[in-house]
C-alpha cells in the first residue's frame, strides 16, 4: 500500500505541478490599460493617461530576493482596473522608489512581498494576490516608482496575558509534562513486573507523547523565526498524535481480546506479540500520514501560492489526519461497552482476571484523557484566543494526569520502593516495603517476587 502510494505521488506530483505551471498568474493593475497613477500639483494622485511608448508591466522575483526579472512558465495576466476587495479593512498605499525604506517584490508565485526595511533579510509582510493591486506612480516632481494598493493586514495584537499564557507558560508546561511522560516511560521500562505488554504500550505510548509536546513545542515560535521548517513540526505533530492512539487503541483490543478468551494466560514479557502489535501501529499510522501528505501536496491545490516561510499543513491534510482518530475513539469505545458487559457477567476472578480489570481501568482512564484532549486540540484550529487557552491548560493537564493514572497508584509505588526504596531514608514513603501492608500485595504476588525474585 505505502509503495502504491509512493509511486502515485511520484507519477502525479509532475503532472499536478506541470498544470499549476501552465496556468497564468494573475496581477491586478490599479488603473486602465494605457494609463498610470500620477499627482500634479493642482491635483492628488490619480490614474491619468500614459503618454510613454511603453506600457506597464509587472516584474517577478524569486521568493529569496536573488533573482529578479522572471518569467512565469505559464505567463501572466494583468486585470485591469481592480482594485483589492477589502472588505471591514482600509485600504493603504506602499510607493516603493530609490531611496525610499519600503520595498516591493512580487514573487513568482503572485504574491506581493512588502520589505519595511531596505535589508531584504529584515521584516517582512506577505499579501495574497486578492489583497492588493500595482501600478507604476510618478509623483509631483517627476519622481518615478512602484506603487501598491493593499489591503491594511489584520496583526493580531499581543496582549499581556495572550504572550504570558503562549509563550511563557506553555512552554514551561511542555517541559514539565514532557519529563513526567519520559520518567512514566523509564519506570515502566526498567521494572520487571512492570515490563509486560501493557506495560510495553504505557511505555510506547509515553514516546509518543513525548514526540508530540517536542513538535508542539517548536510550532509555538512560529512568528519569531524562520529558520525552522514549521510545516515539518506540524507533520511530526500530529504523526505523533495518530500513533498515540493507535497504541491506545492496541491496548483497548488487547484488553477487549483477553475478556473474550477463555484460555487466558500472561507472561512478564511478550515479545512477539509487541512485534505484532508494533507493525500495525506503525504501519497504520505510516499509511494513515503518507495519505494525508498526499492530499496536502498533491491535491490541495490552495497551498501552492503561499511562501515557504508561511506553509503549514493545510485543511485537506488536517482532515486526514484526524479523521482516523475519530474513528479509533469510535473503535475504542466500542472496546469500552462490550469489555465492560463482559466483566458485569463474570461471577469469579482469578488473579489474571483481577489484573485485565486492573488494567481495563487504566485503559478507561487514559482514553478519556487522550479523547479530551483531542478534542480541545481540533477545537483550537478555530484560532480563537478562549479555545487556545483551553487546550494550552488541557495539554498540560494531559502530561500530569497521564503520570498519575500510570504511576502514582499502589502497585506502581510499591515496586518502586522495593526496587529504590533506602532503608535510612527520613520519609516512611520511600522506604523498602517489609511484608505485605493489605491484599493489594497478596492479589497481585509482588511479595512472592521479592522472595523468588525472576
Amino acid at each position: 500500500m505505502l509503495l502504491a502510494l509512493f509511486l502515485t505521488f511520484l507519477l502525479a506530483g509532475p503532472l499536478v505541478a506541470e498544470v499549476e505551471q501552465s496556468v497564468p498568474l494573475e496581477v491586478k493593475k490599479c488603473c486602465d490599460i494605457g494609463s498610470i497613477m500620477r499627482a500634479t500639483p493642482s491635483h492628488a494622485a490619480q490614474c491619468m493617461p500614459d503618454n510613454e511608448t511603453s506600457q506597464w508591466a509587472p516584474v517577478f522575483s524569486s521568493e529569496d530576493g536573488l533573482r529578479n526579472n522572471i518569467h512565469p512558465r505559464g505567463g501572466f495576466n494583468v486585470q485591469a482596473p481592480s482594485l483589492p476587495l477589502c472588505n471591514s479593512t482600509r485600504v493603504w498605499p506602499i510607493f516603493h522608489y530609490a531611496d525610499s525604506p519600503d520595498r516591493l517584490v512580487l514573487l513568482e508565485s503572485g504574491w506581493l512581498r512588502h520589505y519595511i526595511d531596505k535589508d531584504p533579510g529584515e521584516r517582512h509582510y506577505d499579501y495574497e494576490p486578492r489583497l492588493f493591486c500595482m501600478e507604476k506612480y510618478i509623483g509631483e516632481t517627476g519622481l518615478e516608482a512602484q506603487m501598491a494598493v493593499v489591503c491594511t493586514p489584520k496583526i493580531e495584537v499581543e496582549t499581556e496575558v495572550r504572550t504570558m499564557i503562549l509563550y511563557m507558560l506553555n512552554p514551561i508546561f511542555h517541559g514539565i509534562n514532557m519529563i513526567l511522560l519520559l520518567i512514566t516511560s523509564i519506570i515502566y521500562f526498567i521494572l520487571p513486573q512492570l515490563r509486560d505488554l501493557l506495560g510495553n504500550f504505557i511505555t510506547s505510548l509515553s514516546i509518543s507523547l513525548i514526540v508530540v509536546y517536542a513538535a508542539d513545542l517548536v510550532r509555538l515560535y512560529r512568528g519569531f523565526s524562520e529558520h525552522v521548517s514549521f510545516l515539518a513540526a506540524d507533520i511530526i505533530l500530529h504523526i505523533g498524535l495518530l500513533s498515540t492512539f493507535f497504541w491506545l487503541n492496541s491496548m483497548g483490543y488487547y484488553i477487549w481480546k483477553t475478556f473474550r478468551s477463555r484460555n487466558v494466560f500472561l507472561r512478564v514479557t511478550d515479545k512477539r506479540k509487541y512485534c505484532y502489535y508494533s507493525f500495525y501501529v506503525w504501519g497504520c499510522t505510516l499509511s494513515m500520514a503518507a495519505i494525508a501528505l498526499f492530499c496536502h501536496f498533491v491535491l490541495d491545490l490552495s497551498n501552492t501560492d503561499i511562501p515557504i516561510s508561511q506553509r503549514k499543513l493545510g485543511f485537506l491534510g488536517l482532515s486526514m489526519f484526524f479523521l482516523p482518530i475519530a474513528f479509533i475513539i469510535l473503535v475504542n469505545v466500542f472496546f469500552y461497552v462490550t469489555t465492560a458487559q463482559a466483566i458485569a457477567r463474570m461471577t469469579t476472578y482469578g488473579r489474571i482476571q483481577n489484573k485485565m480489570k486492573y488494567n481495563f481501568n487504566m485503559f478507561i482512564l487514559l482514553f478519556a484523557i487522550l479523547t479530551i484532549t483531542w478534542l480541545c486540540k481540533l477545537m483550537s484550529q478555530l484560532e480563537y484566543d478562549t479555545l487556545l487557552y483551553i487546550d494550552v491548560f488541557a495539554m498540560l493537564a494531559q502530561g500530569v494526569l497521564v503520570f498519575t493514572v500510570c504511576v502514582c497508584q499502589p502497585r506502581v509505588m510499591y515496586l518502586l520502593r522495593k526496587h529504590f526504596g533506602s532503608p535510612s531514608c527520613i520519609f516512611p514513603c520511600c522506604r523498602p516495603p517489609s511484608e505485605p501492608a493489605s491484599n493489594f500485595d497478596v492479589t497481585w504476588g509482588e511479595e512472592m517476587m521479592s522472595m523468588h525474585p525472576m
